[in-house]
């Protein structure tokens, strides 16, 4: 796995190497914000007249690095809340 990946807390092997297996090498895509759009992790939207909906993702690429990074997403805040809460505590 690429260990640059890894240096986001809660991103194991698995993850990264999804990740780096997908996307290819870095110089795939000229801006880091189509990264997002190209796993399907940015909100669609609905533009008509002066209607500018925000509908939930598009889901469009791989679902299966999507979900993982969903995932190492919600662990990181969960376990982010759980450390703040055990150091008031303290």
């Amino acid at each position: 796995a690429d260990t640059n990946h890894q240096i986001i807390v809660d991103v194991g092997p698995i993850a990264s190497l999804s990740f780096v297996l997908v996307l290819g090498g870095p110089d795939r895509f000229e801006n880091p914000c189509n990264v997002g759009a190209h796993l399907g992790l940015v909100p669609r939207r609905d533009q008509s007249g002066q209607s500018d909906k925000q509908l939930p993702i598009s889901k469009a690429g791989t679902r299966d690095v999507r979900r993982l990074l969903v995932q190492a997403a919600q662990y990181t805040s969960v376990t982010s809340v759980q450390t703040v809460t055990y150091a008031d505590r303290a």
